[in-house]
C-alpha cells in the first residue's frame, strides 16, 4: 500500500511541474514573439523617417529642377510654372501623407501584437500554476478519498483491522494468547 501511496503523490506532484514547466515556455514563447513584434516596430518606425527624408529630397529635386529651368530660359517663376510646381509639390505630399499613414497603421498593429502577445504569456504562465494546484487538489482529494475517508469503504480501518486479526491469530510472534477484547 505504501507504493501506492507514493506513486499517486508522484503522479499528483508530477503532473503539477508539468503544467508549471508548460506555462512558463508558453510565457517564453510569447515573450520571444513580442520581441519579434517590438522590432518589427522598430524597422517600421525607422522606414517612416526613411520614407520623410525620401519625399523631402523629391520636393527638393523637383523646386530645384524648376528653378534651375527657368533661370535657363530666363524666365520668372510665376503663372502656370509656379501652379505646376504647387500641384506637383501637392502630389507627392500627398503620396507621403498615405504612405506615412500606412506605416503608422503598421507600426501600431506591431505594437499591439508586442502587448497582446505580452499578456498572453502572462495569461499561460497563470493558467499553467493554476492547473498546478489544480493536479495537486485533485491528488490529494483522490488520495484523501482513497486512505483517509472515513465515509469510503473504511479502507484505512479495514486494512488495520485485517492486519490487527492477522497478528491476533498468529503465532508466529510468539504470543498465542486472546486478543479478541482489543479490538
Amino acid at each position: 500500500m505504501a507504493v501506492v501511496e507514493a506513486l499517486m503523490v508522484a503522479a499528483a506532484v508530477t503532473g503539477a511541474v508539468s503544467n508549471i514547466m508548460e506555462g512558463s515556455a508558453e510565457k517564453s514563447a510569447a515573450d520571444h514573439n513580442a520581441a519579434i513584434f517590438d522590432a518589427q516596430a522598430k524597422n517600421i518606425q525607422n522606414q517612416k523617417t526613411i520614407v520623410a527624408g525620401q519625399y523631402r529630397t523629391k520636393k527638393e529635386q523637383l523646386r530645384g529642377e524648376a528653378v534651375s529651368k527657368a533661370a535657363r530660359q530666363g524666365i520668372k517663376i510665376s503663372g502656370s510654372t509656379a501652379q505646376s510646381i504647387s500641384q506637383s509639390l501637392t502630389e507627392l505630399g500627398i503620396e507621403e501623407s498615405y504612405q506615412q499613414y500606412n506605416l503608422n497603421v503598421q507600426h501600431h498593429q506591431a505594437i499591439d501584437n508586442a502587448a497582446y502577445q505580452r499578456y498572453l504569456g502572462k495569461s499561460k504562465r497563470k493558467a499553467g500554476i493554476m492547473n498546478a494546484a489544480t493536479t495537486l487538489l485533485s491528488g490529494g482529494t483522490s488520495y484523501y478519498s482513497k486512505y483517509w475517508n472515513n465515509t469510503n469503504d473504511n479502507t484505512i480501518k479495514n486494512t488495520q483491522n485485517t492486519w490487527f486479526n492477522s497478528y491476533k491469530t498468529n503465532t508466529e510472534y510468539g504470543y498465542t494468547g486472546n486478543l479478541s477484547g482489543l479490538s
